[in-house]
């Protein structure tokens, strides 16, 4: 949770010129995004058009992949994602347009592990690896070829004795072509390759059951029940960067904004040449105001757990959309 309240809401008028491509013939507006946050943006809707009686969406969510062909076109004025936009999407998007799409972040993705839902994306060893924790860099040398300090293939570069010490880092991770494995890549990799002594294994169920029954084996997957799957991994406490303390999924480090691997609730917005859309724009004052991160606060102890964003965060977002102001169409 937030320390500190946001502003509330004050909302704006929104002019909707009547030729924008995402007005459907009853004049609702198109919405299409994640839907895994379906409860979440119909609260916001209808928080919306309660404060614009004119404006109606018809919210069409079916998956963060859907929003951006959407988005594209113009068919939609924003979509949301519950992670990162995937590198062939923004390469599809720049492609189309020239630039990268605007966004802001308005909450985290989940925390765990929890009876109720989905443990974030993790690193995991055996049950049995004494490592107490990665740092971000560790885990990139650990997962990419081609790093300025050399790969890390031994456990005992990571300071490991006993039966680990002359042993190999067995990597592995799941055969999701662009999907998780390419987004971590984009985001954290530098432009360097995946490791080619890792090993792909199928999905990410496959790779947390095949390191379950490797004790020199380490993965990282994206969202997995694994404490469902198996007791013989754990998850590995990560931080951000060398002299940080080791984070988790936990609610309270991602509520903190300080587990690595959180990913986050964005809005991209739709802008043409004429600038940024004013409905976008409007809609994601309204995300991070009191009243949004108050929505995205009730979904926290739901199956998707959501979370709002640290003051820190939520201040330095507002900054970044109050910025674009001026070049609102």
């Amino acid at each position: 949770m937030t320390s500190r309240k946001p502003p509330a809401y004050e909302p704006r008028p929104v002019p909707v010129p009547e030729d924008r491509p995402y007005l459907l013939p009853d004049g609702d507006v198109l919405f299409v995004g994640n839907d895994g946050m379906a409860a979440l943006l119909d609260e916001l809707n209808s928080i919306f058009t309660e404060t614009h009686p004119d404006i109606r969406f018809h919210g069409v969510f079916e998956g963060s992949s859907t929003g951006f062909p959407a988005l594209i076109s113009g068919a939609t004025p924003l979509t949301a994602l519950s992670r990162e936009v995937w590198p062939e999407a923004l390469a599809a998007f720049h492609a189309t347009h020239g630039y990268e799409p605007r966004s802001i972040t308005f909450g985290y993705s989940g925390h765990g592990p929890r009876d109720n839902g989905r443990t974030p994306p993790s690193i995991y060893t055996h049950r049995d690896n004494p490592l107490p924790g990665l740092t971000m860099e560790q885990a990139v040398r650990i997962f990419s070829d081609g790093h300025h300090d050399g790969s890390l293939v031994r456990w005992s570069q990571l300071g490991l004795e006993g039966r680990w010490a002359g042993r190999r880092i067995h990597a592995y991770l799941p055969d999701d072509g662009l999907g998780f494995v390419g987004g971590f890549q984009a985001r954290f990799f530098d432009g360097l390759p995946v490791a080619a002594r890792a090993e792909n294994v199928g999905s990410r169920e496959d790779a947390v059951l095949a390191v379950a029954d490797d004790p020199f084996g380490i993965c990282v997957v994206g969202w997995c029940a694994a404490r469902e799957l198996t007791d013989q991994v754990r998850e590995l406490p990560l931080a951000a960067t060398d002299g940080e303390p080791y984070r988790t999924a936990s609610k309270e480090d991602v509520a903190a904004g300080a587990y690595p691997l959180s990913y986050p609730l964005n809005l991209y917005l739709w802008e043409d040449p004429d600038g940024i859309d004013p409905l976008a724009y409007e809609y994601c004052r309204l995300a991070l105001s009191r009243q949004g991160q108050e929505a995205v606060a009730r979904q926290t102890p739901t199956e998707e757990g959501y979370v709002p964003l640290s003051a820190a965060h939520l201040a330095a977002q507002r900054a970044k959309l109050e910025s674009w102001a001026g070049e609102v169409a």
